[in-house]
């Protein structure tokens, strides 16, 4: 027999066999011992109930864990409540500034839904220029996201400038965004050519030449425009867009890249005109694109930019229900470079956040929804055949060396 209080198999004891109860003449077994009717007065049976220490222990041990019960699963109850009242009780908060286009994909419903679920984590940034960025010391964050090529090197040569791993996320090219006219002017004299997928390409060589030599509009037979032909950009000296284009106008107006301070003088004087004051539009080309893809500005007939800004313009306008803005032309140059978004780890959990935006369905939206090529993987052919962009970019070279790009920008 065991334990358990409940001994449904025993016998009830006749009072016939035993006499009076509590005896010990008719009870020979002794206090807590029952007689089985018909047996002899020695052969009982053992009850739990009838020993009162024994039976004290057994219920304190049933109401312990009852208790204990009771407790686990009000505690699983309760944690349950506070999940649903919160989501993002559990999750990791990961500290940092972002620069750029990438800010939009630490928006995304979808993005931060990955980041949520799948690993855990959740962004919290502030929006900033990433030049200045990289050139204060970071304070109490987790990660920086600059959307400059030389937002790392930039960054290290800072004192005391924590960095556990970098990597290097998405990629656009640098583009120039077109007036039709202008297009076609260019295309007549050899300039502008068309590629298989139906998107254009210019030869940036003839176009910053043509630029440096500081000739007229009339010159390229488009009269609407006056003064000299000027490509719009933005500072070189403040901004990634101004930076950027400065350094690949240098590389191709000496011939080859820009290594040594002989070689900055050589070129500066030319470069000058490159960014002659008229042709300045403003701080940010992203707040400029829109105008100029929709003919609102009208002041710069010819604009760098990104092909991410194009393309995000472009898949903004296929989300209206009825689109009818006017789209200006984009040329990819060759050779042209590549504008990149080095994520910059702090920490440990930047790294975390680092390794997880490298998920491959936060890749696809980063390309499909905002125009940022995947540094690794293949990028969405549907993509590619709706906007005209082509698969493959030719004609990358490299950006000057950090070392030399102060010397360059000077009096930019």
């Amino acid at each position: 027999m065991g334990l358990w209080p409940f001994n449904r198999n025993r016998r009830k004891l006749p009072f016939e066999d035993l006499g009076a109860l509590g005896a010990d003449a008719a009870n020979p077994g002794g206090p807590g011992r029952r007689a089985k009717s018909g047996a002899r007065a020695d052969d009982v049976e053992l009850t739990t109930w009838d020993h009162p220490e024994r039976a004290q222990r057994l219920r304190a041990f049933i109401a312990l864990w009852f208790v204990v019960a009771a407790a686990v699963t009000g505690y699983f109850l309760y944690q349950r409540a506070l999940e649903l009242a919160d989501p993002n009780r559990n999750l990791t908060n990961v500290l940092g500034s972002v620069g750029g286009q990438t800010s939009a994909v630490l928006r995304d419903a979808d993005v931060i839904k990955i980041l949520n679920t799948k690993y855990k984590l959740q962004p919290r940034f502030l929006s900033a220029l990433s030049l200045p960025m990289v050139e204060t010391p970071p304070s109490g964050q987790d990660f920086l996201w600059p959307s400059n090529p030389y937002g790392v090197a930039i960054y290290r040569r800072g004192v005391k400038r924590p960095m556990v791993a970098s990597q290097v996320l998405f990629t656009s090219p640098l583009v120039v965004f077109s007036r039709p006219e202008v297009t076609q002017a260019l295309y007549a004299r050899g300039m502008v050519g068309v590629g298989s997928g139906g998107n254009y390409r210019v030869d940036m060589r003839a176009l910053a030449n043509l630029i440096a030599g500081n000739r007229p509009w009339s010159d390229l037979g488009v009269s609407r425009y006056r003064g000299p032909i000027s490509l719009g950009t933005t500072l070189p000296d403040q901004t990634n867009l101004g930076m950027i284009h400065a350094g690949l106008c240098a590389n191709i107006l000496l011939g080859g890249r820009v290594k040594t301070t002989a070689d900055v003088g050589a070129v500066k004087s030319r470069l000058r005109l490159v960014f002659q004051g008229g042709n300045l539009i403003g701080e940010n080309s992203e707040d400029t694109v829109p105008d100029f893809m929709t003919a609102r500005n009208v002041r710069q007939p010819l604009m760098m930019g990104y092909e991410s800004e194009a393309l995000d313009f472009k898949l903004s306008l296929q989300r209206l229900p009825q689109p009818n803005a006017r789209i200006g032309d984009v040329l990819y140059p060759n050779p042209t470079v590549w504008r990149t978004h080095p994520f910059i780890a702090i920490n440990l959990r930047g790294k975390k956040l680092m390794e997880a935006l490298a998920d491959p369905a936060i890749r696809d939206i980063a390309w499909e929804r905002y125009g940022l090529r995947p540094v690794s993987g293949t990028s969405n052919a549907s993509v590619i055949t709706a906007m005209h962009v082509p698969s493959q970019i030719d004609g990358i070279i490299a950006l000057p060396d950090i070392s030399i790009v102060g010397a360059l920008l000077e009096g930019l």
